[in-house]
């Protein structure tokens, strides 16, 4: 239930050395979880698989305890936090800058 930071795009590298000196256990999810576990970073532990991506009862949970707390928000404020552009976004640019159109 404990977040340890906010969402951030980063190296593994750059995040065991942050997460090494954690005195509980970690739990990794959403996309990056099969490499986390796989970079071996002390204190972590295996998520069971149901609990490891988002689905509509977690999303709903979490809905439902932020509207209980006040913190809840209208359908026009939701917003989708991207960490990082798109693969074919990153793709195009790239070409583009192989051709020095950017």
């Amino acid at each position: 239930e404990n977040r340890l930071m906010d969402d951030e795009c980063m190296m593994l590298a750059d995040l065991a050395p942050m997460l090494e000196n954690y005195g509980e256990k970690i739990y990794f999810v959403g996309d990056g979880y099969d490499l986390a576990i796989d970079y071996k970073i002390k204190n972590t532990a295996h998520t069971p698989e149901c609990l490891r991506y988002a689905n509509a009862y977690s999303v709903g949970k979490v809905a439902y305890k932020k509207l209980t707390n006040g913190e809840g928000v209208t359908d026009a404020q939701l917003r989708v936090n991207y960490l990082r552009k798109p693969q074919a976004e990153r793709e195009r640019e790239e070409k583009l800058k192989s051709e020095g159109k950017l």
